[in-house]
């Protein structure tokens, strides 16, 4: 993207505070499938976040995404991608863990994610 890779924002609760935020990233890719993106980011997660697992594949908008978690004390991450034709998209949701429960994320990332529009 020309301008860098958008953040989308949770809605904030009564005290003003949001509770996470979402970054989305599309480029290029030389990657032939999801399967292969996924590989990849799992190797990259877990340099920094040991515990991250693949999860099973979801799908958006007709769109099969990978998923990928990391939890620790202090925060929830969850990653989701996709090659799509010569492109891959992903969108890495980071939540407070005091701020939203497990459910909470959930209902608020399957909200979001079918609103985008995904095209190769």
């Amino acid at each position: 993207m020309e301008d860098g890779s958008p953040v989308i924002g949770a809605p904030k609760d009564a005290g003003g505070y949001s509770p996470g935020f979402g970054v989305f990233d599309a480029d290029m890719t030389l990657l032939a499938n999801t399967d292969e993106l996924a590989a990849t980011a799992l190797k990259v997660l877990k340099g920094s976040r040991p515990d991250a697992k693949r999860l099973p594949d979801v799908e958006f908008g007709g769109v099969t995404f990978y998923h990928l978690r990391s939890t620790n004390d202090v925060n929830s991450y969850d990653e989701y991608g996709s090659v799509i034709g010569d492109s891959e998209a992903s969108v890495a949701w980071t939540f407070l863990n005091d701020f939203a429960s497990r459910e909470q994320i959930d209902e608020m990332i399957n909200q979001v994610m079918p609103t985008f529009k995904f095209e190769g």
